[in-house]
């Protein structure tokens, strides 16, 4: 372990440093003191969509002309977006991952019948 600490630069060290110490301080705050999540409507998130993403992103020709670039790979896209939408994912090696539904962010797509959170972070070693 401390090999490894050795060979990260300044930045790095201080970078998961703050991150480590955030997911301690989180941890310790009561539920009530812990930031919420904000939730918006889909119709909400179209409305502001120009200003959340950079120019062209929000074209409405966007997709005639990617669809035209990229014509070999646009039904591979849509298919697998269209997967991703009915909650299988292909992520980092793994194909039709499926995450719960409604999506669970804690649960485990692998060992579906792994415990809380909180128990495997206490088996996660720092670094």
């Amino acid at each position: 372990m401390f090999e490894r600490l050795l060979h990260m630069s300044v930045n790095e060290l201080i970078d998961r440093g703050r991150q480590e110490t955030y997911k301690r301080v989180d941890a310790m705050r009561p539920p009530v003191l812990r930031p919420q999540r904000r939730s918006i409507s889909g119709s909400s998130f179209l409305s502001n969509l120009h200003s959340r993403f950079f120019a062209g992103a929000t074209e409405e020709k966007i997709g005639d002309v990617l669809c035209n670039r990229f014509a070999d790979d646009c039904q591979l896209l849509i298919a697998r977006a269209d997967r991703a939408f009915h909650g299988n994912f292909d992520l980092l090696g793994y194909k039709g991952l499926q995450f719960g539904n409604p999506i669970v962010a804690r649960t485990s797509p692998l060992a579906p019948t792994a415990g809380r959170f909180a128990a495997w972070r206490k088996n996660c070693e720092p670094l």
